[in-house]
């Protein structure tokens, strides 16, 4: 006799709600992972008084947390911290419309899209070194290229008016920036292209600004006035 064919009845299975990864007991690990990177102290403490990154407790990873309008957390990208760990990749059931953001601390018209967590943070620090406010506009971190969370966070910010792309400078980020700024201005938003003025990105940007000062601190060292008091 012939096989039967096998059939499939049961249910689909409903989709498993999103958790974040236990957290470890402090953050100092993943601090001076960040640190390393470049990144400043206000900007890394207001991060982690408000849950957006933490440490998680079974590796140790870098937790940066995607919060919706309401700020319920439904995103999480993990990212080793140890020297040469390249891991990274997101925590089971993310829903990648809610990625890493920063809104405005006020209201503003204006976002600030990148490609990556970290990336959005050094652009923070160095508006931060500058004196600037660096919470004046929105920040978004794409987790990549693609729209989904950028269509997200327009539809739930509708007062935004320009956006300001902030895509790395290698070939896959400039042929993203010229496909979002065609899309973006034919549905009426003012679209500006601000990728980091030097290096890949805005990390790498950051970091060779901090490498130039400490260079310029070691080798050009203060010189005392003769007139100093002794």
């Amino acid at each position: 006799s012939k096989p039967h064919p096998v059939t499939h009845t049961e249910k689909p299975s409903k989709p498993r709600n999103f958790e974040l990864p236990p957290a470890f007991e402090n953050s100092s690990r993943v601090n001076a992972y960040l640190r390393s990177r470049g990144l400043s102290k206000e900007v890394l403490s207001f991060c982690f008084q408000h849950a957006l990154i933490y440490e998680d407790a079974r590796y140790h990873n870098a937790v940066f947390v995607g919060r919706d309008a309401n700020g319920m957390p439904l995103h999480a990208t993990l990212r080793g911290t140890t020297t040469g760990n390249t891991f990274r990749q997101d925590a089971p059931n993310s829903d990648k419309r809610f990625t890493f953001n920063l809104p405005a601390h006020s209201e503003s018209q204006t976002l600030n899209v990148f490609e990556g967590a970290i990336d959005l943070l050094s652009w923070a620090t160095i508006e931060a070194s500058a004196g600037k406010n660096w919470r004046q506009h929105h920040l978004l971190s794409l987790g990549g290229l693609a729209p989904l969370a950028l269509n997200q966070y327009l539809k739930d910010h509708p007062e935004i008016r320009e956006i300001i792309l902030c895509l790395d400078r290698d070939q896959p980020g400039r042929e993203a920036t010229q496909a979002y700024i065609e899309k973006l201005s034919s549905q009426g938003f003012s679209v500006r292209d601000e990728p980091a003025p030097s290096g890949k990105d805005y990390n790498e940007y950051l970091c060779s600004i901090r490498a130039e000062r400490t260079l310029s601190s070691n080798t050009v060292p203060s010189i005392p006035s003769q007139t100093d008091s002794r």
